[in-house]
């Protein structure tokens, strides 16, 4: 009987099982020995949100297994077991339908999916309105550590709307590349590449360290984030996210001691690494931060004759994307002055243009950066006093 009514759970059978329910089956009842807990805990772990509130309609008591730690809710179980043996793509109306009966969440994994949803400022504002405290942490982890590495930029809002202390507050996580060190939101929001996120953090005064400018860094050097909208390689957006990562990398710059013993070891890294790569967007603003010593003093770790090739290939290539513009500047914009740009061929023509347009630009930056970086290479040949 236990395991018929069990598979058309499993089934998603709502109307067979409404008719076992009014016969006087309990909405309760519970498998012994075959491991699969409630009624309530199949539907939820399958998924099947309208069976889910069907259960909760009738009278189902979201319990958990008492074998399992006392802290735990069933929302936990069901999380843990999604997590781990059943993993499904978007289990958001199961759990809101949880949390609207005030049933809390006590894991960490299960904060971290909340955060995943796409709808997850108003399962917070559930959560919150049925107990959920605000202030908790998961092992050390604030809330605004765990929706940091989340591409949902209002979520952040919602949770520093409720506690603005968050945004100082340093957690310790786990890291490959670095030593075991507390880390603000900002770090975890800059090792996912969640731009939107950094950019928001900073805006609302998260103080960087020195490994999120490291790590900054190394975005504007790979080009590549965890965003959701990834762009082609050199593409018009590709560009536009690049420079986006660079003011990121200067505002946290403006903010940091550049000539403090603590700053040594995150440059001798940067520097180290730029014979393999293009610092001519970053080092700039890097080397105006510093003192006229400490810039003289890294600026002998650059290979300047790398700088100088360069310098010329950027140069012959901003004079190759001017002379094309200026050549075909006048038909287009010909076209547009006469308002005859309904025609979707001229359309598409002025939008590639535009985009030159915006490649040029892009790449006269990078010739100032790389003229700024040459700047002190004579003095650094001279032995400092």
């Amino acid at each position: 009987m236990l395991l018929r009514i069990q598979a058309v759970v499993l089934n998603n059978r709502q109307r067979i099982l409404e008719a076992y329910i009014d016969a006087g089956v309990n909405p309760d009842i519970v498998s012994a020995g075959h491991g699969m807990g409630s009624l309530l805990f199949i539907a939820a772990i399958s998924n099947y949100s309208d069976m889910v509130e069907f259960l909760f309609q009738k009278g189902a008591e979201p319990r958990r297994r008492p074998e399992l730690p006392s802290e735990w809710s069933m929302l936990d179980e069901v999380g843990l077991y999604i997590h781990a043996e059943k993993p499904v793509d978007n289990w958001g109306k199961t759990m809101l339908s949880f949390l609207q009966l005030g049933v809390i969440f006590s894991e960490l994994i299960v904060a971290r999916q909340l955060c995943g949803i796409p709808n997850a400022p108003h399962f917070l504002e559930v959560a919150l309105r049925n107990g959920l405290d605000i202030h908790r942490t998961w092992r050390g982890i604030s809330l605004l550590h765990i929706a940091a590495g989340s591409d949902n930029r209002q979520l952040l809002k919602t949770i520093l709307s409720h506690a603005p202390e968050q945004l100082h507050a340093q957690a310790i996580l786990d890291s490959t590349r670095y030593p075991i060190r507390h880390q603000p939101a900002l770090d975890v929001a800059i090792s996912s590449g969640i731009t939107m996120n950094v950019g928001y953090l900073l805006d609302v005064g998260s103080k960087p360290t020195f490994y999120s400018l490291e790590d900054a860094i190394q975005i504007c050097k790979t080009g590549r984030g965890g965003d959701r909208v990834e762009f082609p390689y050199e593409s018009p957006g590709w560009r536009a996210w690049k420079l986006l990562w660079v003011g990121y990398v200067q505002r946290m710059a403006s903010k940091l001691d550049l000539d403090s013993v603590e700053a040594a070891s995150t440059l001798e890294k940067i520097l180290r690494d730029e014979a393999w790569s293009d610092g001519s967007l970053y080092l700039p603003a890097l080397f105006r931060k510093m003192s006229r010593r400490s810039r003289l003093l890294y600026a002998r770790r650059l290979d300047f004759r790398r700088y100088e090739v360069r310098l010329t290939v950027a140069r012959i290539k901003l004079q190759e994307l001017e002379d094309n513009l200026d050549r075909l500047k006048p038909s287009w914009w010909q076209a547009l002055d006469r308002r005859v740009s309904r025609d979707r061929s001229i359309n598409l023509k002025i939008i590639q243009e535009l985009e030159k347009a915006k490649e040029r630009d892009y790449v006269e930056q990078k010739v100032k950066g790389l003229e700024k970086i040459l700047e002190p290479r004579h003095e650094a040949a001279v032995d400092l006093p």
